[in-house]
């Protein structure tokens, strides 16, 4: 009860109750006033009416007055401390303060990876563990251990049993946020058994929260048993301090709608998909020899089907991908390796080792600094019968004999897919029913709340992805349907399987963003790239899904450009391009476009060499979408592959393709042209793509030789696709002014001059430049020559960075830099050096690389060839560049300011130098 002063005289009123909870296990309690203690200022006494909190001291930061008609309320969980600087009265009949212990001896919290709470990161995990009261931990045991034997079981992974939640809230801004918890286990590896072993925790339910809001905040945990409306257990308000991180938070739609954006910055997610483990068999039934440790998948353990070192050999991958510089993946809920949900529905407690292992994977991409897409829900278990012989992961009972023949076994003991509960021996429930119906509905719910639960704190998801290639839902290998894509069934089965597509989608996204109230996150769904031309589900109109993902195979040598009339910059009528097909998917649905998964088809894969990956790595960024995932580069062998994807992620995210696409608002544009060589070819040979940025000024795209591709570029037969295609069969090499017509950029100035600079295939190295003038807005590309003969360097593709620049200054600039490669032969004849050692030796008088500071560029002077390694001042490697013996330009716009190193392997010599 507030005392009010009527007689001008000092009241003071506390309630008192002190008390605290000692933290156990070395985690410590949120409850200690020495793991939080809050020293509020004269400016917070002020601004608040009403403050919350759990330890507060008042008067050691300055002289606090209150008096006259000041009504303050200070309410505190543990302990309220007034030092001398504190002067309370005298109030008028309208004044009082009122200051109160409210501590209830309630659940107790200890804070998991912090030692106190004065410092905790923004945007960085804040992970709290409760202790269940032992009423509640015996009605768990009942469902753990004995699930249906008593009535009073709690399933902890259902909020209508349990809901478990916290309130946090920033007094200062207003700012709420509500989070769920989820039930763990945890566990450490064994060594000999490649087992998981539970080592037991007391607080089995956690909350993760990454705030958002630098200063203090207050929280509050509850539990909610049966669905019951109020909290049957609450606990005290504890409080802790944010401060700076530096992290830039959540990815974000740009506002062009056709991007994404991160802080301040537009970013350009160029990876590589890393599902789960997925390397050595462990999908199929009787992995083979590869298969690394000890074999645990039997009738009543499938959901071991991957062991610890499995785990611990994708996660050194995954680590080997951001060593080498890589920075974004996606990852996918896999049945054998990583889905927390297969064997029984809404019940996880079998698989949460898989939980406890992605755990790891998201602290790798904390260190890393890396960004992953994260998706939910892979397809197989919604596959009638699978095709890629993954048959114990998918929706029915049906197998493949020694001739490939595909048979169905009533008598197969393995478990079908938890959501298939009339297989078909009993009714036939068909895979897109448990998209729609609604009691399955509600578990996919609790499914997805677990996840968000446990990784949705983490800025290093930049997009949860609710389930991969729906278009595969109901496809069945025996009788070659995919129901969804392909017009061979009937229209009414066709409707039925979008009408529950769209259910699942809109249903889960409403949930995430609108039950749960978590915004933090972009959510996507996903579709196949000829959709634009076949009937297909909804969901892209779903308001709560913010991007639009494709899945896009295609190892035709046409892929970006196969129909292409009239201007560059102009979408017509009738063209079939990729750029064509973004577009349409951009106008239908307002939302940005992103591959999830793409490449050459799949069954080219033991006839090429992957080349055609590098191709993709450097092509497909300028399609207009807003990021990829290439499907090949994830198998043990592949990881030659990372090298030309690594290079592009740099150059999409450098700041000549970012500033191009971020001038304006955003509102760049995009261009495309596909031109022969010769008139009586059949295909055309030449292929170009690029942006135009919003101002006209700058330029970004690249120029390919289709010559190459699976056909030419085969190891077998089965890639011997092309034949009688002239050229596209053969290798052609050609420069820019072979054929009828030129490549050229459109939409550019009116008669002005720009700079174009050139890099090489694969590596990105710079080539060289030129200056040209347009002609009316449209500028011919003079590109080196595009060779891809055996007898000439490889150069299928080359980038190009256009920039408005009067000619004669960038051909002084040129010179500039022509002098400098003459100035390391100069010493050398003047001193009589027969080689540059001795002058990249003298790093005090010239250090061998120029110049430095250095802005877009450096050059180096090597004696031979060699492997230049760039790294962070951590060791954190960006790329790694075959230099030439003698000079060398390593182009470095893509990089931020900073100290970095440039380590010559072969020499054994190592620089730093500064990007200003």
């Amino acid at each position: 009860m507030k005392i009010k002063n009527k007689l001008m005289k000092r009241y003071l009123l506390i309630i008192a109750g002190v008390f605290f909870l000692s933290g156990l296990n070395a985690q410590v309690n949120v409850f200690d006033c020495g793991t939080y203690h809050q020293d509020l200022s004269p400016s917070q006494v002020n601004s608040q009416q009403v403050i919350n909190g759990s330890c507060m001291t008042l008067g050691a930061n300055g002289a606090i007055q209150v008096n006259n008609s000041t009504s303050k309320s200070v309410f505190a969980s543990q302990g309220i401390t007034l030092k001398n600087d504190v002067h309370i009265g005298a109030f008028d009949t309208d004044g009082g303060v009122h200051l109160k212990i409210t501590g209830k001896a309630g659940l107790e919290v200890v804070v998991m990876n912090y030692t106190d709470l004065y410092g905790v990161l923004r945007y960085k995990k804040a992970e709290f563990g409760i202790r269940l009261p032992d009423d509640i931990l015996t009605r768990i045991g009942h469902f753990l251990n004995e699930e249906g034997i008593h009535q009073d079981e709690l399933n902890p992974f259902l909020e209508w049993n349990i809901d478990v939640e916290a309130m946090f809230t920033h007094p200062a801004s207003g700012t709420v946020r509500k989070v769920d918890g989820y039930y763990t286990r945890e566990y450490s590896e064994n060594s000999q058994t490649d087992d998981w072993d539970d080592v037991g925790t007391d607080y089995p339910f956690r909350v993760r929260f990454a705030p958002p809001l630098n200063g203090d905040w207050i929280a509050e945990i509850s539990i909610r048993i049966d669905n019951e409306q109020q909290p049957a257990y609450t606990s005290d308000l504890f409080g802790f301090n944010v401060v700076e991180s530096g992290d830039p938070g959540y990815v974000k739609v740009h506002e062009n709608k056709k991007n994404l954006i991160r802080g301040e910055r537009m970013i350009f997610p160029a990876g590589h998909n890393f599902p789960a483990p997925n390397d050595h068999g462990n999908a199929f039934l009787g992995a083979g020899s590869s298969y690394l440790g000890n074999y645990l998948l039997t009738l009543g353990n499938t959901a071991k089907a991957t062991n610890t070192k499995e785990w611990d050999f994708y996660l050194q991958k995954v680590e080997s991908y951001f060593q080498q510089g890589g920075r974004y993946i996606r990852t996918s809920q896999l049945p054998w390796s990583s889905l927390i949900e297969f064997e029984k529905k809404g019940n996880y407690y079998d698989r949460l080792h898989y939980a406890w292992e992605q755990d790891k994977l998201l602290d790798l991409c904390e260190q890393y600094d890396a960004l992953m897409a994260f998706n939910m829900m892979f397809h197989t278990p919604f596959v009638i019968c699978d095709g890629y012989g993954m048959s114990l992961w998918d929706w029915e009972r049906y197998w493949k004999d020694s001739n490939d023949k595909i048979y169905y076994d009533v008598q197969d003991p393995w478990p079908v897919y938890c959501y298939n509960d009339n297989p078909q021996e009993v009714g036939g429930k068909k895979p897109h029913e448990a998209l729609s119906n609604e009691d399955d509905l509600k578990y996919h719910e609790q499914r997805t709340r677990y996840y968000i639960s446990r990784y949705g704190y983490s800025t290093k998801i930049y997009e949860f992805e609710l389930l991969s290639e729906p278009f595969n839902v109901d496809a069945n290998a025996k009788d070659v349907t995919k129901p969804y894509q392909d017009s061979i069934t009937q229209e009414q089965l066709r409707q039925e399987i979008f009408t529950a597509i769209e259910a699942y989608h809109g249903r889960l996204g409403w949930y995430i963003k609108e039950k749960m109230g978590h915004n933090e996150h972009l959510i996507g769904v996903d579709y196949s790239p000829d959709s634009w031309q076949k009937p297909k589900d909804q969901s892209f109109l779903h308001g709560t899904i913010d991007v639009i993902g494709l899945n896009d195979y295609d190892a035709s040598f046409n892929k970006y450009i196969k129909t292409k009339n009239g201007d560059n910059n102009v979408f017509e009528d009738g063209e079939n391009s990729r750029a064509k097909i973004v577009k349409d998917f951009q106008s239908w649905t307002g939302k940005p476009v992103i591959l999830s998964e793409f490449g050459d088809d799949e069954k080219y894969k033991g006839c090429t060499t992957y080349k055609g990956s590098v191709i993709d790595a450097m092509s497909m960024g300028f399609t207009g979408i807003c990021g990829y995932s290439l499907w090949e580069g994830q198998i043990e062998g592949q990881e030659h592959m990372w090298t030309a994807t690594i290079r592009a992620q740099y150059h999409l995210n450098g700041d000549d393709v970012i500033n191009t696409l971020s001038n304006g608002n955003g509102q760049w544009m995009q261009g495309r042209q596909k031109e022969k060589i010769y008139n009586a070819h059949d295909e055309a040979a030449k292929e170009l793509q690029y942006y135009i940025s919003n101002s006209k000024e700058l330029s970004v795209g690249y120029i390919r030789n289709r010559t190459y591709n699976i056909h030419t570029k085969r190891i077998g037969e089965k890639c011997n696709l092309f034949i009688n295609t002239i050229p596209v069969d053969n290798l052609y090499n050609f420069v820019w002014d072979d054929g009828p017509y030129k490549l050229r950029l459109e939409g550019l100035k009116n008669n002005t001059d720009y700079q174009i600079d050139w890099y090489s295939f694969e590596e990105g190295l710079y080539i060289g430049s030129d200056c040209q003038n347009t002609q009316g807005d449209e500028l011919v590309l003079h590109f080196p020559e595009l060779s891809v003969t055996s007898d000439k360097p490889e150069q299928p593709l080359v980038w190009f960075v256009v920039r408005e620049q009067n000619c004669q200054q960038a051909m002084r600039s040129s010179e500039g830099e022509s002098d400098v490669l003459q100035l390391f032969e100069d010493i050398r004849q003047d001193v009589g050096i027969e080689d540059n050692s001795d002058i990249l030796d003298n790093t005090e008088k010239l250090s061998g690389i120029y110049p430095n500071p250095f802005e877009n560029y450096f050059i180096i002077s090597s004696t031979c060839e060699d492997i230049l390694t760039l790294q962070t001042i951590d060791g954190t490697v960006i790329g790694n560049y075959k230099i030439s013996k003698g000079v060398t330009k390593i182009p470095t716009a893509f990089l931020p300011k900073g100290v970095y190193l440039v380590c010559l392997q072969k020499q054994n010599q190592q620089f730093k130098i500064v990007k200003q």
